[in-house]
């Protein structure tokens, strides 16, 4: 349970983020106040994730126009990976600010369908991204929702690496704070939000989460977390989310693939998904552009729903846990 005066300052923090006359800066540095205040930390995870999925939906009057705008892997990317591209104005998403780049991706190959919430008539592209052969450096991220995650895991009667590491995470060990595990709940609670024109402000939270670990926190051994892992906001399979910093990424996944579908329907109800597939990519060239083939399986309509069971890819190793981090006080303090 959550004291009242906790929960007061929590619900503070939700209404700095809603003013939009107080800066992003005094929204961080309460949130790292509060942080430091409560003792909030998160166990940093050594992960090797073989293989993580993303998404881009974009709505074009044939296949044809689809093929021909994503045509190179820069089109896949986080937006203005490459300069020599027209720069993508960006607004405010669950890990970044306006104008800023996150690399967001999954380690199931359906949740970003959900999370870039398609329209019908869209087209949708899946890319899978995979470590550069040769040097496979472990992701270092913390997990934000850890009752939650562990939970999806724990109902779709999952095994694999991930969900056994955070049974044993510090939040289900004897002695473990309720507190801090309800506060965790909170935070996942804005992760998992469906944010429209009404409730912006809870990306301005979720990115100044994200910013603490990323960019506040730093761990004993001097290195810092390359992301987080947060629930999805609309599958309950048991994947998971991850926003991955863009040095992380540049410097240590390639492109491996991609598939391209149509929204042939979308029902609110059951939000579910029809899709229909259409194109697979069969080559890269030397200059990186793309060639499309036909899906074999153009007359499927394959159906997704958020309680669909589909393809994910279990961290090749178990991960280990590394020292404990650091939410430095003097940081918040330089900032006042």
């Amino acid at each position: 349970m959550i004291d009242d005066f906790t929960l007061r300052r929590l619900r503070n923090l939700e209404r700095i983020a809603k003013d939009s006359s107080i800066p992003f800066n005094l929204l961080q540095q309460a949130l790292t106040r509060f942080l430091i205040d409560v003792g909030y930390t998160r166990t940093p995870y050594q992960i090797n994730m073989p293989i993580v999925f993303r998404a881009r939906a974009k709505h074009f009057g044939s296949i044809e126009e689809a093929c021909n705008y994503f045509n190179h892997a820069d089109r896949l990317n986080y937006p203005n990976s490459n300069p020599d591209l027209p720069k993508v104005k960006l607004s405010w998403g669950r890990c970044n600010g306006p104008d800023e780049s996150v690399f967001y991706c999954s380690d199931e190959n359906i949740i970003p369908m959900f999370e870039v919430r398609p329209s019908k008539g869209d087209y949708l592209v899946t890319a899978q991204y995979s470590y550069i052969l040769k040097d496979r450096i472990p992701l270092i991220l913390p997990v934000i929702g850890v009752r939650e995650i562990h939970q999806s895991f724990t109902n779709n009667q999952s095994n694999d690496n991930l969900a056994n590491i955070l049974s044993k995470d510090m939040h289900f060990t004897q002695g473990a704070s309720e507190e801090i595990l309800a506060i965790d709940q909170y935070f996942a609670d804005w992760f998992t939000k469906v944010v429209d024109e009404s409730c912006q402000h809870y990306y301005k939270l979720t990115t100044a989460l994200y910013q603490c670990f990323t960019k506040n926190a730093k761990l004993e051994s001097g290195r810092r977390f390359c992301g987080l892992i947060y629930p999805s906001v609309a599958g309950e399979q048991s994947g998971i989310n991850i926003a991955l910093e863009t040095g992380f990424v540049d410097a240590h996944l390639y492109f491996q693939g991609a598939v391209i579908c149509k929204i042939e329907d979308f029902d609110p109800v059951t939000r579910c998904y029809t899709t229909q597939p259409l194109k697979q990519l069969t080559q890269i060239r030397s200059n990186g552009q793309f060639d499309w083939a036909d899906d074999p399986n153009s007359n499927c309509r394959p159906r997704f729903c958020p309680d669909t069971p589909t393809e994910r890819f279990d961290i090749e190793d178990v991960p280990s846990f590394l020292s404990g981090i650091d939410i430095h006080e003097r940081h918040y303090e330089a900032k006042q």
